[in-house]
């Protein structure tokens, strides 16, 4: 008799071990494929590195050679206003060099609260195509607005740039390419 209760005491005991162990092992197996091997969508990585743009202190102090169209241009960039920002940006070249009016047309596009990613797509590429002060700046919005288009064999290669180049951003670049994307 107690040979019996102590074969069922181990049976249980090995039994348990074997059950938090497959526990165990399912949870990691689940840990993996969710956030190591899993993949994200085009907009779950948009949304996770997208960081709204906020203009430069320096942008926002009085230039004796800035044009009106510019000051009003920035003033509602900086106040959320991005349709109105881009009413005055229209006119904003005098003065200001073409690569940063396109920036920041293309960061109202896609700062708007219903963003145009054609549109801001457009502007950034311009802007990161050009050895200027936003080029960094401009391929990375870029690449994560290829990437929330859809695009993802264009934004990696732009991904890979900014890596190869450590310009803006790139470590969240190489975390992206790091990661299985949905197309």
């Amino acid at each position: 008799m107690d040979q019996l209760r102590t074969l069922k005491s181990k049976n249980s005991r090995i039994r348990g071990i074997i059950l938090i162990s497959l526990i165990i092992f399912g949870a990691g197996i689940y840990f993996f494929l969710t956030q190591l091997g899993g993949t994200s969508s085009t907009a779950e990585v948009f949304d996770r590195y997208f960081v709204p743009y906020d203009p430069t202190e320096e942008l926002l102090v009085a230039n004796p050679e800035s044009t009106p169209n510019w000051k009003m241009g920035l003033d509602n960039f900086a106040n959320g206003n991005y349709q109105q920002a881009l009413d005055y940006f229209e006119y904003a070249e005098d003065g200001v060099a073409y690569t940063t009016v396109e920036f920041y047309e293309g960061m109202s596009y896609l700062q708007m609260q219903h963003p145009d990613y054609f549109d801001a797509a457009y502007y950034l590429n311009e802007v990161q195509l050009e050895n200027c002060e936003f080029q960094g700046r401009a391929r990375w919005y870029y690449a994560l607005t290829l990437i929330r288009q859809g695009n993802v064999t264009s934004a990696t290669e732009i991904l890979k740039t900014i890596v190869k180049e450590r310009s803006f951003n790139y470590r969240n670049a190489q975390s992206i390419l790091n990661m299985k994307l949905e197309h």
